[in-house]
Protein backbone atom coordinates (compact mmCIF):
# COMPACT_ATOMS: atom_id res chain seq x y z
CA UNK A 1 0.00 0.00 0.00
CA UNK A 2 1.29 3.23 -0.99
CA UNK A 3 0.93 6.57 0.85
CA UNK A 4 0.78 9.41 -0.25
CA UNK A 5 1.67 13.19 1.06
CA UNK A 6 -2.17 13.72 0.78
CA UNK A 7 -3.07 10.40 2.70
CA UNK A 8 -0.81 10.86 5.51
CA UNK A 9 -2.34 14.60 6.00
CA UNK A 10 -5.84 13.09 6.24
CA UNK A 11 -4.74 10.66 8.79
CA UNK A 12 -3.10 13.10 11.30
CA UNK A 13 -6.32 15.21 10.56
CA UNK A 14 -8.06 12.75 11.73
CA UNK A 15 -5.89 11.48 14.65
CA UNK A 16 -6.01 15.54 16.05
CA UNK A 17 -10.27 15.57 16.41
CA UNK A 18 -12.16 14.94 19.37
CA UNK A 19 -15.83 13.03 18.83
CA UNK A 20 -17.51 15.86 17.31
CA UNK A 21 -14.72 15.91 14.60
CA UNK A 22 -13.78 19.18 15.39
CA UNK A 23 -9.97 20.73 16.13
CA UNK A 24 -8.80 19.73 19.54
CA UNK A 25 -7.54 22.66 21.34
CA UNK A 26 -4.25 22.85 22.04
CA UNK A 27 -4.17 24.35 25.61
CA UNK A 28 -6.33 20.75 26.22
CA UNK A 29 -2.92 18.54 24.78
CA UNK A 30 -0.39 17.54 27.63
CA UNK A 31 -1.50 20.35 30.12
CA UNK A 32 1.67 18.84 32.44
CA UNK A 33 4.18 19.45 29.89
CA UNK A 34 3.22 22.75 28.45
CA UNK A 35 6.28 24.16 30.22
CA UNK A 36 8.74 21.86 28.79
CA UNK A 37 11.16 23.41 26.12
CA UNK A 38 12.08 20.62 23.49
CA UNK A 39 15.46 22.80 23.10
CA UNK A 40 16.68 21.88 26.34
CA UNK A 41 17.08 18.34 25.24
CA UNK A 42 18.91 19.06 22.38
CA UNK A 43 22.37 18.48 23.47
CA UNK A 44 21.53 15.00 24.55
CA UNK A 45 19.71 14.38 21.49
CA UNK A 46 22.64 15.39 19.61
CA UNK A 47 25.05 13.17 21.67
CA UNK A 48 22.71 10.38 20.89
CA UNK A 49 22.92 11.04 17.26
CA UNK A 50 26.97 11.62 17.15
CA UNK A 51 26.71 8.04 19.26
CA UNK A 52 24.49 6.40 16.23
CA UNK A 53 26.71 7.96 13.67
CA UNK A 54 29.79 6.93 15.14
CA UNK A 55 28.42 2.95 15.73
CA UNK A 56 27.35 2.94 12.62
CA UNK A 57 30.99 4.31 10.60
CA UNK A 58 32.61 1.97 12.87
CA UNK A 59 30.88 -1.25 12.57
CA UNK A 60 29.81 -1.26 16.34
CA UNK A 61 26.26 -2.77 15.77
CA UNK A 62 25.78 -4.45 19.18
CA UNK A 63 26.82 -0.72 21.13
CA UNK A 64 24.05 0.80 18.11
CA UNK A 65 21.50 -1.57 19.36
CA UNK A 66 21.84 0.13 22.57
CA UNK A 67 20.28 3.13 21.21
CA UNK A 68 17.18 1.04 19.87
CA UNK A 69 14.28 -0.50 22.59
CA UNK A 70 11.74 -3.41 21.52
CA UNK A 71 9.10 -0.22 20.33
CA UNK A 72 11.72 0.85 17.17
CA UNK A 73 10.15 0.97 13.53
CA UNK A 74 13.02 1.58 11.11
CA UNK A 75 11.11 2.79 7.36
CA UNK A 76 13.32 1.00 5.01
CA UNK A 77 13.29 1.48 1.24
CA UNK A 78 10.59 -0.32 -0.75
CA UNK A 79 8.01 -0.12 2.06
CA UNK A 80 9.82 -2.75 4.55
CA UNK A 81 9.45 -1.87 8.30
CA UNK A 82 12.12 -3.17 10.68
CA UNK A 83 10.74 -3.96 14.06
CA UNK A 84 12.48 -3.85 17.08
CA UNK A 85 16.36 -4.52 18.67
CA UNK A 86 16.77 -7.09 15.82
CA UNK A 87 14.93 -5.04 12.96
CA UNK A 88 17.41 -2.34 13.68
CA UNK A 89 20.19 -5.02 13.61
CA UNK A 90 18.85 -6.35 10.13
CA UNK A 91 18.38 -3.20 8.67
CA UNK A 92 22.03 -1.69 9.34
CA UNK A 93 23.74 -4.92 8.78
CA UNK A 94 21.91 -4.29 5.01
CA UNK A 95 22.23 -0.56 5.19
CA UNK A 96 25.28 -0.09 3.52
CA UNK A 97 29.22 0.07 4.43
CA UNK A 98 29.26 3.50 5.69
CA UNK A 99 32.19 5.52 6.42
CA UNK A 100 30.79 8.93 6.97
CA UNK A 101 27.70 9.53 8.05
CA UNK A 102 26.76 13.13 9.64
CA UNK A 103 23.50 14.19 10.85
CA UNK A 104 22.20 18.02 10.93
CA UNK A 105 19.44 18.56 13.01
CA UNK A 106 16.82 21.40 11.65
CA UNK A 107 13.95 20.88 13.94
CA UNK A 108 13.54 19.50 17.25
CA UNK A 109 9.36 19.16 19.11
CA UNK A 110 7.71 17.50 21.15
CA UNK A 111 6.64 17.12 24.93
CA UNK A 112 8.91 15.56 27.37
CA UNK A 113 7.81 11.95 26.66
CA UNK A 114 8.43 12.11 22.78
CA UNK A 115 11.04 14.19 21.15
CA UNK A 116 10.16 14.49 16.81
CA UNK A 117 13.59 14.88 15.12
CA UNK A 118 13.58 16.34 11.66
CA UNK A 119 17.35 16.54 9.79
CA UNK A 120 19.35 16.04 6.85
CA UNK A 121 21.82 13.63 6.86
CA UNK A 122 25.10 13.21 4.58
CA UNK A 123 26.72 10.04 3.98
CA UNK A 124 29.47 8.29 2.24
CA UNK A 125 30.11 4.62 1.63
CA UNK A 126 31.53 1.99 -0.13
CA UNK A 127 29.25 0.33 -3.12
CA UNK A 128 30.08 -2.50 -4.99
CA UNK A 129 31.45 -1.24 -7.93
CA UNK A 130 32.36 2.91 -6.84
CA UNK A 131 32.26 4.76 -3.68
CA UNK A 132 28.85 7.00 -3.49
CA UNK A 133 27.58 9.78 -1.30
CA UNK A 134 24.43 11.16 -0.50
CA UNK A 135 21.80 13.09 1.14
CA UNK A 136 18.48 12.40 2.67
CA UNK A 137 16.09 13.87 5.05
CA UNK A 138 15.43 12.14 8.38
CA UNK A 139 12.96 11.92 11.09
CA UNK A 140 13.41 10.49 14.41
CA UNK A 141 10.94 9.79 17.07
CA UNK A 142 12.84 9.36 20.30
CA UNK A 143 11.04 8.30 23.22
CA UNK A 144 11.72 8.60 26.90
CA UNK A 145 12.05 5.92 28.46
CA UNK A 146 11.02 4.33 32.19
CA UNK A 147 14.86 4.15 32.67
CA UNK A 148 15.42 8.05 31.85
CA UNK A 149 17.07 7.81 28.78
CA UNK A 150 15.92 8.44 25.29
CA UNK A 151 15.70 5.74 22.80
Amino acid sequence: MKITLASLATLLLFSCTNENHSPVPQDSVHRDTAAFNPSSREGTIRSLEKQHSTFIVSGKGDSLLGLYDDDTRILGDNSTIYSGKSGAKEYWTHAGDFYSLDRNMVSLNGNKELLYEIGIETFKAHGTDSDYTGNQKYLVIWKLNTDGHYR
